[in-house]
């Protein structure tokens, strides 16, 4: 059943894809933190 390879492949596909994206984030949230937090710090020294 071709569906069963189709769910299966999307599977793994999340497996992997999934902490990518989470890290991904995690990345793009720390930079932007630090990003705003040294505008302020250059806005107010």
């Amino acid at each position: 059943d071709p569906s069963i390879f189709k769910s299966l492949k999307l599977l793994f596909l999340f497996r992997f894809v999934c902490p990518i994206m989470v890290e991904l984030r995690n990345i793009l949230e720390t930079n932007y933190l630090f990003a705003k937090s040294f505008n302020l710090y250059r806005q107010n020294g």
